[in-house]
C-alpha cells in the first residue's frame, strides 16, 4: 500500500493569510490611481472659486474620475448619465450667449455723460439750443458737440445770447453733423454798420439756393450775441474747414473792418468760452484769411499786431474761466 504525503494544516492557513493580504494591497493601488490627488483638486478649486457660472470642463471630468472609482468600490456600474450630465453643463456654461434682441425700436432716454477719456457710443434723447427736441443715433456720447444736446452744464458759463436758429434748409443750415471741433475761426460780416440780426435774416433768406453762407454765431454793434446754428450742425463760414470748426461772423461800424470796444469784448468772452467748451486752447483760434486766404476778418489782417492782441485777451479771459 502506497503511503501519501499529507500538507501540512498550517503551511495551508499560511497561503489563504497571503492571498487575502495580496488580494488587499491590489485594491488600495488601484483605488490610489483612480483618485485625484489633494494637490489636483486644490489647483481646480482655486481656479474657479470664485466663479459664479456652472463647473468647468475639467471638474466635471475629476466629478466624473471620483464617480466611476466609488460606483468601482461598491461593485455598481459607472453613473454614465451623471458624468454626461456633469460634462454637458460644464460645455454649455462654456458657450457664447445669444446676442439679445432689441424689443424696440423707440429712441433711447437721455443718456448721462460718461467720464472723461472713456469712449462710448450710442443712442441718446436731447434738445437743440433753442428747445427743439433731437434724438440721436450711433453718436459719440463723449464729443462735445453731442453734450452740448445732452449736458445742461455744457453752457454754463456761456455769454447771454439770443437763439434764433435757420429754417432747415440746404443753404445755410444743411443740419449735417459737426462731428469734431478743432478751430475757432473768426470772420467779419460783409456790410459795415449791418446788426447781428440783419445779418441773420440774410443767411435765412438764402433759401433760394443763389449762394451758401450762414455761421453759428453774430456779434452785433452793441455787443449782442445772436445764435444761428446748433452746435452739433456744420455752418457755411469755412469753405473745406466747415465740418471741423465753429465760426463767429462779427459786425463792425466801418468799412475798415474793425470792431468797436463793446463788440470786441462780447467776442472776446465768446471765443474764450467756446475754447473751454470743446476743450481746446486758444492757439486754435484762427483767422478766416488763414484758411482760404480770404482779407477776412479785413482790419485784423491788415494789422497783425491787432490779431496777436486778440489772441492775447481771448488767452487772458480763457485762463480766468479756466480757473473758475
Amino acid at each position: 500500500m502506497e503511503n501519501k504525503k499529507k500538507t501540512p494544516v498550517g503551511l495551508i492557513i499560511a497561503l489563504l493569510i497571503f492571498c487575502v493580504l495580496l488580494g488587499g494591497l491590489g485594491a488600495g493601488v488601484l483605488h490610489v490611481l483612480r483618485t485625484p490627488t489633494g494637490t489636483q483638486n486644490e489647483v481646480i478649486v482655486s481656479d474657479t472659486e470664485n466663479a459664479d457660472h456652472a463647473p468647468s470642463i475639467a471638474e466635471a471630468v475629476v466629478e466624473s474620475e471620483e464617480s466611476s472609482a466609488r460606483s468601482a468600490e461598491s461593485g455598481a456600474g459607472p453613473d454614465v448619465s451623471g458624468a454626461e450630465a456633469a460634462l454637458s453643463a460644464a460645455a454649455s456654461s462654456q458657450a457664447p450667449a445669444a446676442p439679445e434682441t432689441a424689443s424696440s425700436t423707440e429712441p433711447a432716454a437721455a443718456e448721462a455723460v460718461p467720464a472723461a477719456g472713456e469712449v462710448r457710443m450710442g443712442d441718446a434723447q436731447g434738445e437743440l439750443e433753442d428747445g427743439t427736441p433731437v434724438a440721436l443715433v450711433g453718436v459719440d456720447l463723449n464729443a462735445p458737440t453731442i453734450r452740448s444736446m445732452t449736458d445742461p452744464a455744457f453752457f454754463q458759463g456761456c455769454p447771454e445770447r439770443i437763439v434764433k436758429l435757420l429754417t432747415p434748409n440746404p443753404y445755410s443750415r444743411s443740419q449735417d453733423r459737426l462731428e469734431s471741433v478743432n478751430d475757432i475761426v473768426i470772420h467779419y460780416v460783409g456790410n459795415a454798420g449791418s446788426s447781428a440780426m440783419e445779418n441773420r435774416d440774410y443767411f435765412e433768406s438764402l433759401q433760394d439756393g443763389s449762394t451758401s453762407a450762414s455761421s453759428h454765431f453774430i456779434v452785433g454793434l452793441e455787443g449782442e450775441i445772436v445764435q444761428c446754428v446748433p452746435l452739433s450742425e456744420i455752418a457755411y463760414a469755412t469753405k473745406n474747414r466747415n465740418v471741423d470748426t465753429i465760426s463767429i461772423e462779427i459786425c463792425h461800424p466801418d468799412a475798415d473792418g474793425k470792431f468797436s470796444d463793446v463788440t470786441y469784448r462780447s467776442a472776446i468772452r465768446l471765443t474764450a468760452w467756446l475754447c473751454k467748451a470743446f476743450g481746446i486752447g486758444p492757439e486754435h483760434v484762427i483767422r478766416h484769411y488763414d484758411v482760404t486766404g480770404k482779407l477776412c476778418p479785413l482790419y485784423y489782417v491788415e494789422h497783425p499786431d491787432a490779431w496777436e492782441q486778440f489772441l492775447s485777451d481771448v488767452r487772458t479771459e480763457y485762463e480766468q474761466n479756466a480757473s473758475t
